[in-house]
């Protein structure tokens, strides 16, 4: 491995504890998808590089020190620089608009969920009241 190959691994394996200053439904919703999904804030991090939208809302803040690699802090660095933005902000405002997508699917997901459910619930129905499915099955069989 050349200098290059070996600084490159190094970053992506190497962790840094930041202090970021975020909301506090940013905040539980970090502990909610490490419960849920097993993310921890450098996962999340690293893979939301992507997925970065700033906004800039007014939010009360808590102090909240995470563990990201250092490819995620020069990322972060990069973007505040870019746009003159705090890295706080961007963190939060992207923890936000994530939380935003992941209640979207879990929305969507429970509504198919339901359609599902009343699907079975009419088929029992019909096939309890000796409807048409009875007749279809018994010729099959």
């Amino acid at each position: 491995m050349n200098l290059i190959d070996l600084q490159e691994y190094y970053s992506k394996q190497a962790s840094v504890h930041v202090n970021f200053k975020l909301s506090k439904e940013a905040i539980l919703f970090l502990k909610e998808l490490k419960k849920e999904y097993g993310f921890s804030p450098k996962k999340l991090f690293d893979s939301l590089s992507e997925f970065s939208t700033v906004n800039n809302f007014d939010y009360p803040v808590i102090r909240k020190t995470l563990v990201i690699s250092h490819v995620s802090l020069n990322q972060l660095n990069n973007l505040s620089k870019e746009y003159s933005i705090k890295k706080d902000t961007i963190v939060n405002d992207t923890l936000l608009s994530f939380k935003e997508a992941v209640d979207s699917n879990r929305l969507e997901r429970a509504e198919r969920e339901q359609r599902i459910q009343n699907c079975i619930k009419n088929l029992q129905i019909v096939i309890n009241q000796g409807g048409f499915l009875n007749d279809i099955v018994i010729t099959r069989l």
